[in-house]
């Protein structure tokens, strides 16, 4: 067939033979549409062009360059080569599957990664096809130092590897969504169905959730994506009966494998990410544990500071980018990580405004005396800076329960409250006798009309509260869950 010269200039550009399947397509018909096609021969090398024509997924292109102009195109259904194609790519990405287990040199954390190790080679084979096949990839990530230090670890193994093997490039449509909210709800589900619905593929696109609960807020959202997407799960929260993220193919959480939640999901998506890239990521690991305090934490070393930092940037990305605002990308997390300048001066920022905030805290606390513990109230609201998120109460509850403790005060449990959530924090010599989960589970059943959603840990745990003005009946009922919880009475 003869070519229109606007496609002449478009694909004229290309160098040699234009050849292969067409695997995936991007607004196609569309004047920025754009077309990712593999040749068979190679079994994968993707190539990516633009052009007006309407490619379908599976058309063969044979295209013959002369000079700077393409004359001929014959174009036919290449829906038989596509076992074929299969094949070859199958083959290509088993030899970047590593076999053997990564050991980090923890007993305790490594014996979990063996056992989650057949887990994780088979969700990388899922990824490296999709990667291949340049399939749309939508990656979901919790907005807190563990989500995000899971996230940018996945992004720099990915980025290893593209560098290591042509035809593996992550920046080949795959988006990053820092998510504000650990369930996955219908309306992200919708938001993701939107995004892939500019595709079109011989594969599914494939969603990747970090470090989301395992709350029942979370069903909608699987129900809408489990037959659209191919789904790969990493989280490291207590299950929650009913939760139908179970369902899914890939969905790995160490307490499936005799592990719990000291292996945070930060550490699983790297772990996760050795299956095929084995460079260095143990700063990020070790920010990510400090972040959700993991009793295999290092606190004195190298990710302190990270830590610190992804907390930063995840609560309020205007600090680092001046005006910048909107969705946090490891894109951005990767200029201050790299920039050592930029890290110690936000790592300083950070340490200064905590203080600052936790100062004023002290000062405004409520107590209510409970056998064992006292339990400490504060509402968060107005106590931070008008101009910055920094820090979000959920983090902060953390740190002012470890300030507590350290001050000499006894055994405390922290309930921090800011609008419409709640934050509340038992330390770990209290969890034989207080379950943070079971306190949630409580509130949901007696305030069913009341609580939007809620869950966590054990020992960590948030709920938030679909009218603010309602709040203090959600709060009377945490304090007495949790002094019947002391008492053993509950």
């Amino acid at each position: 067939m003869v070519i229109h010269d606007a496609v002449k200039r478009v694909i004229g550009c290309l160098v040699g033979i234009l050849k292969g399947i067409v695997t995936c397509s991007k607004n196609a018909g569309k004047e920025n549409a754009r077309y990712y096609l593999i040749d068979p021969d190679a079994g994968y090398s993707i190539m990516e062009f633009k052009s007006p024509l309407v490619f379908k997924p599976a058309e063969h292109i044979v295209s013959e360059d002369f000079g700077d102009i393409v004359h001929t195109a014959d174009i036919s259904d290449g829906t038989g080569e596509l076992d074929m194609l299969s094949a070859a790519v199958g083959r290509n990405i088993g030899k970047e599957i590593y076999g053997k287990a990564y050991k980090g040199g923890v007993p305790e954390i490594d014996a979990v990664t063996e056992r989650m190790w057949g887990a994780f080679r088979w969700s990388g084979n899922l990824l490296l096809r999709k990667l291949a096949y340049a399939a749309p990839i939508i990656i979901r990530f919790h907005n807190d130092a563990d989500g995000s230090g899971g996230a940018y670890g996945l992004y720099a193994s990915l980025r290893d590897l593209a560098g290591r093997v042509a035809g593996l490039n992550y920046r080949h449509n795959t988006t990053w969504i820092m998510n504000n909210s650990v369930s996955y709800g219908a309306y992200e589900a919708s938001s993701d169905i939107m995004i892939a619905n500019n595709y079109e593929c011989v594969e599914k696109p494939l969603l990747i959730i970090i470090d989301f609960g395992t709350s029942l807020e979370s069903n909608p959202g699987i129900e809408l994506v489990k037959d659209r997407f191919d789904v790969i799960w990493l989280d490291h929260h207590p299950i929650v009966e009913g939760f139908k993220g179970l369902d899914l193919e890939n969905y790995i959480n160490p307490w499936n494998f005799g592990g719990d939640s000291n292996y945070t999901a930060g550490l699983l998506a790297c772990t996760f990410s050795k299956t095929f890239s084995r460079i260095d990521t143990r700063d990020i690991e070790n920010a990510s544990l400090i972040g959700d305090y993991s009793n295999f934490s290092r606190p004195g070393d190298e990710g302190t500071d990270i830590s610190m930092i992804l907390d930063l940037l995840t609560s309020d990305m205007r600090i680092a980018f001046g005006s910048a605002t909107g969705n946090l990308t490891p894109y951005e997390i990767d200029k201050v990580i790299s920039d050592s300048a930029k890290r110690k001066e936000l790592a300083d920022f950070a340490k200064m405004r905590l203080d600052e905030v936790m100062d004023i805290a002290l000062g405004s606390l409520k107590k209510y005396n409970a056998e064992k513990a006292t339990i400490y109230m504060l509402d968060f609201e107005g106590i931070r800076d008008e101009q910055s998120k920094f820090p979000l109460p959920g983090r902060f509850s953390s740190k002012l329960l470890d300030r507590i403790i350290g001050m000499g005060n006894g055994p405390a449990i922290v309930v921090v409250h800011s609008g419409r959530y709640v934050s509340m924090r038992v330390p770990r010599d209290l969890e034989d006798k207080v379950d943070l989960i079971k306190v949630v589970g409580s509130v949901k059943e007696s305030h069913e009309e009341l609580i939007e959603a809620g869950g966590g840990h054990r020992t960590a745990s948030g709920i938030k509260i679909a009218d603010a003005a309602e709040k203090s009946k959600v709060l009377r009922e945490i304090v007495s869950l949790l002094k019947a919880q002391l008492a053993g009475s509950a």
